[in-house]
């Protein structure tokens, strides 16, 4: 388990393959988080290694007895020959993959597992609905070390898109409009703000889809971006069923926008006596680490309980109350 203490810069997809590639779990965590904090979570997770930028001169040093690794050490270690591994490898699907902690939104944030099959069926599912195309480019408009972050890695990987790494402090739209950014990842917020500072032609003719999510959307905001002409969809996720579980299609009409959208591909959803949201599927998580243990509370037949509300009408677009 190698912790991954970075800002969302080059280094970090390169990481993240090269950890995938060894068969090892990377495990983002918030550059935002207090110390303590930082080391609850390394405890928790027991961690093995820390990858993070140190000072110069200082390749690796102790962190609560841990190892930290300076990344621009580690990535310029070994030849050019060694650098450059062309084999084709495999992973196997149940390979675990990642660690992200939830948000905490209903108290200690949880430490969550995903496989590679998650990440994989996850992009694939999502890629159907929004396509990717090679010589697209979605911009890293939210961190690394959230699920809707990191899904935009693998979705492009797997179409052959590119991952837009905008410069720190770099707004969305000065961002789109200078590297020609097909796709965005935008939670309410930024979708207010991007609206506030008025949609340039430029950005908006080059503009395929824009995935809502991270919170619920208003009626009116949803409006005033079909207004601009913002390719807008909806959706409902959350960290466990590794980013999207509903998501509205490319033709979905200005009565169905209102709605978080159908369930995707390699997804099940469906809402209990109590109006409580239950997801199942490929994308569903291997589990919490609760002290030693990996442990997955799931219903009869595999379902999660979300401990969202909701409805669902008889279309399957889902309604987040």
């Amino acid at each position: 388990r190698i912790g991954l203490l970075l800002e969302a810069d080059w280094h970090y997809p390169l990481l993240i393959m090269a950890i995938l590639r060894l068969g090892a779990v990377a495990c983002p965590l918030n550059t935002r988080w207090p110390r303590d904090v930082l080391k609850e979570a390394l405890e928790q997770i027991s961690c093995n290694f820390v990858v993070a930028h140190t000072r110069e001169g200082e390749p690796e040093k102790e962190m609560w007895g841990l190892h930290v690794l300076n990344v621009e050490h580690l990535l310029r270690a070994g030849t050019p020959e060694e650098l450059t591994d062309t084999q084709p490898f495999t992973i196997d699907v149940f390979q675990l993959a990642t660690i992200l902690f939830t948000s905490g939104s209903t108290g200690q944030g949880k430490a969550v597992v995903h496989t590679y099959g998650n990440h994989y069926y996850s992009a694939k599912g999502s890629n159907a609905n929004i396509r990717v195309h090679s010589g697209d480019r979605w911009l890293l408009s939210l961190p690394f070390f959230h699920v809707s972050g990191l899904s935009i890695l693998f979705r492009c990987i797997l179409a052959g898109g590119t991952v837009v790494l905008p410069q720190a402090g770099e707004s969305i739209h000065d961002a789109s409009r200078q590297f020609g950014v097909t796709h965005l990842s935008l939670v309410p917020m930024q979708l207010q703000k991007f609206l506030k500072a008025g949609p340039d032609p430029v950005v908006l003719k080059k503009l395929r889809a824009v995935l809502g999510g991270g919170a619920a959307f208003s009626g009116n905001l949803i409006q005033e971006a079909r207004h601009h002409g913002i390719p807008l969809h909806t959706s409902y996720g959350l960290t466990e069923a590794c980013s999207q579980v509903t998501t509205t299609c490319p033709n979905t009409s200005p009565e169905e926008h209102i709605s978080s959208g159908k369930a995707l591909k390699y997804r099940e959803v469906m809402v209990d006596e109590e109006g409580e949201i239950l997801v199942r599927g490929e994308v569903l998580f291997a589990g919490y680490i609760e002290g030693e243990e990996m442990v997955l509370p799931v219903r009869e037949g595999g379902w999660f309980a979300t401990g969202d509300l909701g409805t669902l009408d008889q279309q399957g677009y889902l309604r987040v109350t």
